[in-house]
């Protein structure tokens, strides 16, 4: 066993990996549960074990999910009987405190460590990391972090585009507009980032060990022509159709230099970034060390975990099984595209100057 993957047990993307690196070599791989109820610690001066398995000879420690939480904020919980006095997040509390004590021991015996809590946090502190990117050497867009009125005007006035996102955590950049200017900002409201936007779309490209392994170009969800999306007889009467985010493989050759200078800046060795082209130069608006890409069309998902098990064992994977240049797939739902529309207008309503 060289390589552990600590994740939660519904981390399919996670699970994925640790089983694919199984298939390719047997006993080479270990899952272990982050779930309190199915997982046992024990550290001692020489020897670490989790759930009984001795964890010294693990050359890689592949983590997954494991969020920033310092201090532990209690849980929000249902069901509970607040007349009574709770002390259930010190339970969660000191349950973070071993599990983190185990992972940052083992990365100081010289095990390597993918997503330590440290990249949690950068995340956590999202343009904190943006401007230290900057400061090492990797191009970002102009930012503020603010919820004062003078100053998110001064900075709108600068810019013909601005987009907007929340300051911690995951989540969509979105256009800034009059009426989004109205409602997130002032004295009384969380400080939000603004960044200038591009005349080019967000990219999104999945970087390890600074080697770009998939870049593709990302379309917001939207109701869109069936003239652009196939054999308009396909569609019946339809003019228009909903589709969820619709994504397009790229060839990133182009932007490697680019996307490997970006990771290194990082320091991470697994990275999502998400970014601009425009004019040559590359603009990072977003650096993801613990990425998410369960929502990605089957055969991308696919070709990911295949692409990370094939690193972590220490070889390139087959490039020939890559999805092809070009592919252009809709993110899969369970819903009939009439069920989601209630979010469709919702997202519409955020822009009616637009007309949509």
């Amino acid at each position: 066993m060289n390589t552990g993957v600590f994740c939660n047990r519904d981390d399919t993307v996670a699970r994925g990996i640790a089983e694919r690196i199984e298939q390719i070599s047997p006993g080479a791989c270990r899952i272990f549960d982050f779930n309190p109820d199915s997982s046992t610690i024990a550290l001692h001066g020489d020897r670490i074990f989790w759930s009984g398995v001795d964890l010294s000879k693990l050359r890689t420690a592949w983590v997954s999910g494991l969020p920033y939480m310092d201090p532990v904020i209690p849980p929000i919980a249902e069901d509970v009987d607040w007349s009574l006095w709770r002390y259930d997040h010190l339970i969660a509390q000191q349950r973070w405190s071993a599990m983190e004590s185990t992972l940052q021991e083992l990365e100081r015996r010289g095990v390597r460590l993918i997503n330590p809590r440290r990249a949690a946090l950068r995340r956590y502190l999202c343009a904190q990391h943006l401007l230290s990117l900057s400061r090492n050497g990797c191009a970002i867009p102009d930012l503020l972090v603010s919820n004062d009125m003078t100053q998110v005007e001064e900075f709108c006035r600068r810019h013909e585009r601005v987009l907007w996102r929340p300051v911690t955590g995951r989540g969509a950049w979105q256009r800034f507009t009059e009426r989004q200017r109205l409602h997130l900002v002032g004295p009384d409201k969380p400080p939000i980032l603004l960044a200038e936007g591009q005349p080019a779309d967000l990219l999104i490209a999945w970087v390890f060990d600074d080697e770009p392994l998939l870049c593709l170009g990302l379309e917001r969800p939207a109701q869109r022509e069936v003239d652009a999306l196939g054999r308009k007889e396909d569609f019946g009467e339809l003019a228009r159709l909903e589709t969820l985010e619709t994504v397009t493989v790229l060839d990133g050759k182009s932007l490697e230099s680019g996307l490997r200078r970006a990771a290194i800046a990082t320091g991470w060795p697994w990275v999502q970034l998400t970014f601009t082209v425009t004019g040559g130069t590359l603009r990072v608006y977003e650096a993801d060390p613990d990425p998410m890409f369960e929502w990605l069309p089957a055969v991308l998902k696919t070709w990911l975990i295949e692409a990370c098990a094939c690193k972590l064992l220490g070889h390139e994977p087959d490039l020939a099984t890559r999805p092809a240049v070009g592919t252009r797939l809709e993110r899969p739902a369970l819903f009939l595209r009439r069920m989601l529309q209630i979010q469709f207008d919702m997202e519409r309503s955020k822009y009616p100057q637009d007309g949509e």
